[in-house]
């Protein structure tokens, strides 16, 4: 069977998640998706773990399930400590097909930091000790590095390691998947031999129920953990079918830049002016683009063909707020959003599935228009950088003008 599964959420407890992040909604907001399968998100907490242990139903493979979704038991911690080159931040998500192995790990994490503290714990921890520590309390677990380029808490992002093997040492080999992150994608990736070993997936890491699945993975596959893992581990294309991307420039972190200034710069010109910001003459913060470039040793052609098929997607809810002019958050956009997804099944089956015929016979015109044009790649990015979002326009003005003038909803 074919499932589309997001493995990077957090919960309620996590710093900037909204109070909804719980099972109820998560479970119906996956429905909306077309999400088979969740992370459980934040696993680490007490009182989260807790709820997690009172509803979700054990499938006696490994994954969980409330109501009509899938759950798999993961979380994300951070990892901040001092190497040999200075101080070290790396953000990790931990896998796992039991509670009674999340214990065992919980308790080990719990000399290390306050795991009530919040849903990512920060904890005083080398990660190579953490894949240790998760690894000798059971190999059915594992450990992935989180959107491995990000600035600041990842393995690879400006100021952090070269290579894997770097960040891990002897326990590198027990690292097999590691995530691209909203501000990369497989193919920026592949620009680096050294991740060839490495299954790259995609999770949305959503604070907000309106945000999972905006990168997912899609697997053919029993729904089962440990042909999870197996796909994963052994890289089996015939299993792990392609995953689902942002458009990494729409990321916070694309190109390097100066937020304050209203300055963003390509690698290349960034580099030229030694990371320099033009208007102030402070560094600027580099972003995920930019260490692509520090790290790669192929080009982008040389790349073509070693990573895993990819599908770009723009989310529903922002193609709807760009043709009707709104913010993604407001009533009439969530609205909208309910409405053709119960008349398309899900915002998957609209955005990746549906033929066009029958996207154009249940949306508007510009919203099918917008939808189509996200499917062909066929939209303008101006990049995000140093924490402003990129923005993704569908239509040029006249397009847009032409469009207002009909009934939407």
């Amino acid at each position: 069977m074919n499932f589309r599964a997001d493995f990077h959420i957090h919960s309620k407890f996590s710093l900037g998640a909204t109070r909804d992040m719980d099972l109820e909604t998560l479970s119906r907001w996956a429905k909306y998706k077309g999400l088979d399968l969740l992370s459980a998100g934040d696993i680490t907490h007490p009182l989260w773990l807790s709820e997690l242990r009172r509803k979700l139903k054990p499938q006696g493979n490994g994954l969980f399930k409330f109501n009509d979704t899938h759950f798999i038991l993961s979380g994300e911690v951070n990892c901040v400590y001092i190497g040999m080159n200075g101080s070290r931040k790396v953000q990790l998500q931990i896998f796992s097909p039991g509670f009674e192995h999340i214990e065992r790990i919980n308790k080990a994490l719990s000399k290390y930091g306050d795991l009530t503290a919040g849903g990512r714990p920060l904890l005083n921890l080398e990660a190579s000790e953490l894949v240790r520590i998760v690894c000798d309390i059971s190999m059915d677990c594992f450990v992935v590095p989180s959107h491995i380029f990000a600035p600041g808490f990842s393995v690879l992002g400006t100021g952090g390691y070269g290579t894997l093997e770097e960040c891990f040492g002897q326990y590198a080999k027990y690292v097999f998947a590691a995530e691209t992150g909203l501000s990369a994608d497989p193919k920026m990736c592949a620009r680096l031999s050294c991740l060839d070993r490495i299954t790259m997936i995609s999770g949305s890491n959503a604070h907000m129920p309106g945000t999972i699945g905006r990168e997912a993975c899609v697997f053919s596959a029993a729904l089962h953990y440990y042909e999870i893992k197996n796909a994963l581990q052994y890289k089996r294309r015939d299993e792990l079918l392609y995953t689902i991307e942002f458009y990494p420039e729409e990321g916070r972190n694309y190109l390097s830049g100066h937020k304050e200034c209203g300055l963003c710069f390509s690698p290349l010109e960034s580099a030229n002016l030694g990371h320099i910001c033009t208007a102030c003459g402070r560094p600027v913060r580099r972003g995920v683009l930019q260490r692509v470039e520090d790290l790669s040793d192929r080009t982008e052609n040389e790349a073509k063909g070693k990573y895993l098929p990819f599908r770009n997607i723009m989310p529903l809810d922002e193609i709807l707020a760009f043709c009707m002019n709104a913010g993604t958050e407001s009533q009439k956009v969530r609205e909208a959003y309910l409405k053709l997804v119960e008349k398309a099944g899900s915002e998957f089956s609209l955005l990746l599935d549906l033929p066009e015929e029958e996207v154009r016979r249940l949306a508007p015109v510009p919203v099918a228009e917008g939808i189509l044009k996200s499917r062909k790649s066929d939209v303008r990015v101006f990049p995000g950088y140093d924490g402003v979002p990129g923005k993704v326009v569908l239509f040029d003005e006249g397009e847009l003008a032409r469009y207002s003038q009909l009934e939407l909803f």
